[in-house]
């Protein structure tokens, strides 16, 4: 743009030279011919006639000049506002990106606690197999089976060690079968509507199913030990009963330390407790014009 008008600007130049150089040989020619006053007379003339043009045409000159200023002085701010947009796209672009990794930062910050839950599990899980191996080695041997649904005779100081050994998630799962024996809940009932919720509520949406997965052998696992040792009774669908001695070690367990909620956790007691709280859930109000019972 700014070559096109030099351009511009150098053929005024040499217009206005030529129409002088013109002006200047016709006078030189006049003054030839000063003789006659006739030719002289009409030559003045024709040089103010030509000086008038000119100063028309400059100052059309300096009114076009003025609208191209401003006409480039229009475009200059829209590529400027252009630019502003680019640079407010990419500054929320940099939003975008931000969000993203601080995003991939929580998952892999609850991704590391669910690891740490699991390994704490895992050695909670094994100093409970050592112990009631070592329990079962010195339990009596040759006892009946107990009938389907009943309680089995427990083994010695099995319920203490397994409240005193019990994380907060192990209490949380000891705890909704407590609740489960009280409303005739089948185990399924108890994961799929009790344990699953909360642990997907807790957990990003990426790895909800795997945890919940890896939550529901937890629980499985935990409920086929208690059975193991007597402490819970069931048939093969509805948790019936929990052992006496265990379930009132568990209730004052519950009141010392299950108050707290810890969110970081994939089950807490508080949140078990407010699941069965709301469940089941309220029925779906009655189609409007529905005719009622009599």
């Amino acid at each position: 743009m700014a070559t096109t008008g030099g351009s511009r600007d150098t053929v005024w130049a040499l217009v206005v030279f030529l129409v002088i150089v013109v002006q200047y040989v016709i006078g030189g020619w006049v003054a030839g011919y000063g003789a006659d006053p006739a030719v002289l007379s009409h030559v003045s003339f024709a040089g103010t006639i030509v000086s008038i043009i000119l100063a028309l045409l400059a100052i059309v000159y300096t009114y076009y000049q003025g609208f191209a200023q401003q006409r480039d002085a229009v475009a200059l701010a829209s590529q400027i506002e252009a630019l502003g947009g680019v640079a407010n796209g990419m500054r929320a672009s940099g939003d975008v990106l931000s969000a993203g990794l601080a995003q991939i930062r929580s998952l892999g910050d609850q991704l590391d606690r669910s690891v740490a839950i699991a390994e704490e599990t895992r050695t909670r899980v094994g100093d409970l197999r050592a112990s009631m191996e070592g329990l079962k080695t010195a339990a009596s041997r040759g006892e009946p089976t107990p009938p389907s649904g009943a309680l089995s005779e427990p083994l010695p100081r099995a319920a203490e060690r397994l409240i005193a050994l019990a994380s907060p998630m192990q209490l949380a799962i000891y705890f909704g079968l407590q609740e489960a024996a009280a409303r005739g809940m089948t185990y399924r009932t108890l994961a799929s509507d009790i344990f699953m919720p909360i642990s997907k509520a807790r957990t990003s949406p990426d790895i909800q199913d795997t945890i919940a997965q890896w939550l529901d052998g937890i629980a499985s696992g935990h409920v086929y030990l208690l059975e193991d040792l007597g402490l819970i009774a069931r048939d093969p669908i509805v948790v019936r009963d929990l052992e006496p001695h265990f379930r009132d070690l568990l209730t004052a367990q519950v009141s010392a330390k299950g108050g707290e909620s810890q969110p970081s956790l994939l089950l807490d007691v508080p949140a078990v407790r407010e699941a069965f709280r709301l469940y089941p859930p309220d029925p779906p109000p009655p189609p409007s014009g529905a005719s009622k019972t009599p």
